[in-house]
This record gives structure tokens, sequence and C-alpha cells, in this order.
């Protein structure tokens, strides 16, 4: 019976995420070596809350407490209404001792960091606990299009300043995902009534769908409040989870719980580090394995750093004193041009279309196959720019040849080589003709400009069922940009037919 309840939680686990959109890779690595002289030793920490050396000036009732759920519950203010929903979740968690005991152990990490950036921001302590119902605090989970501790989708992660590409993912850095989510849930807080538990439901739902019945509420003179909303239980599966174990965590004795203890005390240090660094060779120098250095660093995807930084590295604590970066080498990756890849793509297409060789392509991109994937990106050798621009400034015609089959050759947009040459539509072409082939800095210029031009306008009219996420998502920008644009209040409420700035030009009306 215990095993059909582990395996409900899994699934209960993955079906309470956030909404879902795709995402890009970035390039990927090359290697070379050089001196260490990128590290900053000592550390500055001053950005950082739970570092040893940054010294946080803790409230002393609270800094003398062993456990870190002590700290929680002489903190707890959200309110627990006596509900079935909520009821049900409790006594289903009561009797998880086992999974618990796992949350606690994978939580042991980053919880002290997350409760003491809630009382530094003045924001209910409960909210520590939601990364037990989105992910069982595993920071490397994936769900349907969402990752990470919080479960977060890619566009709300980039919405708020996470960075997603090849080398590292925001939103599985247990540190930089906690910080967006904190500026999420404020956000979603200041618009939904200033309530949390509404906050908290559109976390989970969407905000159009609590906005919305908030506005629906207000016409019929309701209470905006979560339960007086009526929101079907299956969009926000979240609350009544996250609710249940606010309840548990306030009182395990009364539920017949043991909350395994987690020390109240800084458990990571950060080392900022400018330039790319091998892992491997961090974690030898900080006196770790390789395993435990990325149990606190769950955000980098490849064995090093990207090539641009700067970085932060997250050291435990009793080996922040060892770390001695004086003996490591950091890589010097040269961020050379990216190329998408294509239907059709290979290393040798991509090697001859940039005058590289197959060899230079795999040790740039530390490729140990010729297996490439559609819609990846690897990066082309710096030395390629130059190869191209001397091969490839200019195309002599051969018979046979159109506009078409030369784009297609090139890899190149045909309208844009057209244009380039000042061709008529349909214009033939004979052998021995030069064409002029427009560089890959032009046709990136060109584009820019045509996406500026194409945005001139920069408003977008509010359709019914739009929030300022939805809208942000939809025109890959930032909601605090959005505000900012549009000269909005905090607890401003989108209307239908209203007109807001998507970009950083155009008039609000």
């Amino acid at each position: 019976m215990l095993n059909k309840y582990l395996l409900l939680v899994l699934l209960l686990l993955l079906t309470s995420c956030t909404a879902t959109n795709n995402d890009k890779p970035a390039p990927a690595p090359s290697t070379s070596e050089n001196s260490s002289s990128d590290f900053h030793h000592p550390v500055t920490t001053s950005e950082v809350p739970n570092s040893p050396i940054a010294e946080p000036n803790e409230p002393a009732n609270l800094a003398a407490l062993d456990d870190v759920w002590l700290r929680i519950r002489q903190q707890m203010s959200v309110n627990v209404a006596d509900r079935p929903e909520i009821a049900m979740e409790r006594k289903f968690y009561s009797r998880q001792q086992k999974f618990l005991n796992d949350v606690a152990t994978r939580a042991d990490p980053f919880l002290y960091y997350i409760v003491t950036r809630l009382e530094q921001r003045g924001m209910p302590i409960e909210l520590a606990l939601i990364p037990i119902v989105e992910s069982a605090f595993n920071p490397q989970i994936k769900g349907a299009g969402v990752s990470g501790m919080w479960q977060m989708a890619p566009q709300t992660a980039k919405n708020f300043g996470l960075k997603i590409n090849y080398w590292y993912d925001g939103r599985n850095d247990a540190i930089a995902s906690t910080e967006a989510v904190l500026d999420l849930l404020q956000y979603l807080h200041d618009n939904l009534e200033n309530d949390w538990i509404n906050a908290v439901a559109a976390y989970n739902s969407g905000e159009a769908r609590i906005q919305n019945a908030i506005i629906r509420n207000k016409a019929k003179g309701k209470p905006t409040d979560f339960y007086s909303l009526n929101i079907p239980v299956k969009y926000t599966r979240t609350v009544p989870k996250w609710l249940a174990l606010v309840d548990i965590v306030r009182n395990p004795e009364r539920h017949q719980v043991q909350l395994k203890p987690i020390a109240n005390k800084p458990q990571f240090a950060i080392a900022k580090i400018k330039g790319p660094v091998d892992l491997a060779q961090a974690a030898q120098a900080s006196g770790l394995s390789l395993a435990q250095l990325k149990r606190f660093n769950t955000g980098f995807k490849r064995h090093a750093t990207s090539p641009d930084g700067p970085h932060q590295l997250a050291i435990p604590v009793d080996n922040f004193s060892k770390f001695d970066p004086s003996g490591l080498k950091v890589q010097k990756l040269v961020a050379g041009q990216s190329y998408k890849i294509k239907k059709g793509d290979t290393l040798g297409s991509i090697a001859a279309k940039f005058g590289v060789s197959i060899n230079q392509l795999k040790k740039q991109n530390n490729l140990k196959s010729n297996t490439l994937t559609v819609g990846n990106s690897i990066q082309i050798p710096p030395e390629a720019e130059t190869a191209r621009a001397k091969s490839a400034s200019t195309y002599k015609v051969r018979k046979g040849d159109n506009i078409w089959t030369i784009s297609k050759k090139l890899k190149i947009d045909a309208e844009q080589l057209r244009v380039a040459n000042k061709l008529a539509s349909g214009a033939e072409l004979k052998p021995g003709q030069i064409l002029k082939v427009p560089s890959a800095s032009e046709l990136a210029k060109k584009s820019s400009k045509k996406s500026k031009a194409a945005n001139t306008s920069g408003l977008y009219t509010v359709q019914s069922g739009d929030s300022l996420d939805k809208i942000a998502r939809k025109h890959k920008v930032k909601i605090s940009d959005l505000i900012k644009w549009n000269d909005l209040k905090k607890s401003y409420m989108l209307k239908p037919g209203m007109k807001l700035k998507v970009s950083g030009s155009g008039s609000k009306s």
C-alpha cells in the first residue's frame, strides 16, 4: 500500500507544475587552458546573505535555534482553513514519513538560505515549503516543460532574470531560482489583492485565471480571497497540498510526523569566478568530489562553466576555507559565432559552410561523435569568421545555378542573397557571374533592423483572459518592463481593449 502512495506522490508532484514554454539552446563548448587569475579570493559575499563571511544580521532568538524547522515554526502566520481538500492532503502527507525524510535530505543544503531570504524580504515563511509540493525539493527534476526545485517554465524564468542556455539552466540553480521565484510570488501578491494564497494559486495555475476570478467576484460584490473565488481544485492543486504541509510543520506531533532536523546555519558560501573553469578541478581545489560540488551547483549542465562570466560557485561552508583557486587552470573559452542545427545538416556540411575542418568543430564543441540534434546550437571556431570572409564573400555562378540553389549551398536566405546583389525577382544568372555573399554580421544587422521596424508601434491590445505574465511571455519581454513602459501601479487590473506598450517605443492609450 505504501508503494502505491509513494507512486501517487510522484505523480502529483509532476502535475503541480507551472505553465510550460519552449526554450532555445545556446552555443556549445570549446576548450583551452590558461592561468587562474580569473578567481577572486578572498570572496566578495555582500550579495549572499547566507555566507559565513557576510555575517548576516540575524535576530538573536532565531540564530540561537538548532533546527530550521523550528525557525520556520516560530514565524508562521498563514491561516489554514478547515476544509476537506486540505484535510485530505494533510492525512496523506502524515502517512509519508519516508517521503518527508527524503525531502529533508534534499532540502538540507538550501532551506536555511530560502528561509533567511524570506525573512529579509518580509515574505511569509511558509513559502519555503512550496518546493516540497513542486519537486520534493529536488533541484534537478524536470516536468512537462518545467524544471528545477520550483518547477519554473522557461519563459517565466527568463522574465524574472534567469539564464537558460547550453551551459546552464537557472531554473535548476537552487540559489538563483529562489530569487526569481520570490520576485514572482511578490509580484503575484501585489497584483492579486495582496493575498498570499491567491499568489500561490496563481503560481500554480497562471495569473490570468486568478485575476479573472477576482474581476468576476468584484463585479458581483463578492469577496476576493482565494476560497471565495471558487476555482476548481484541478487548477490549483498546489494550494491544499501547501497548506496541509504548513499545518504539519506547525504541529508535527499532532499529526504523528517527525521532521528530520536541518541545521539552522549557512550551508555554503559563494566564490565569484570571472571566466570558465572545469568543475572537476574546482571540486578538487575545494577538497570535494565532483558529485559533492554539483549537489550545491545544480544549475551547471556541462563539465565546465560557460565562456561568458561572471559565474558564482557555491561551496560548502566546511570546505570554503580549503578552497584554493591558485592551482586551477581556467579554461579560456573563446565565444565564436554560434550556428543553429537544421534538418539535413551534418558536421561536414557545417564545416564546409564556415571553412573549418570537422575535427575543429568537434574539438570546439567537445563532441565525441558525429551525431547532431536538430534545433541545438553549436559553436563555430573563431577562425571560421576569417575563413568565411575570404572564401565566401563572393560566389562565382556555375552552369545550372540559380538564386535558390546557391542560397541552399551557402546556407543563407535566397531573398537576402537577391537583395544583396540588387537582382530582380526571377532574374536569370549567367555562368561566371560574380555574386556578393553577405557576411553573417551583415545578415544579422539587417535582420535586427527589420525586426525593429516591424515593431515600431510597439502596442498590444489586451484581450479577455490576458495577464501581464501572459503578455510578457507572448512578446518575450519582462513583466517589470511592461509595468515601467505603461506606468502601471502594482495592483493594476488589465481590461480588454486597452493598449499596452510591449516594447520601449510606442504609446499607451
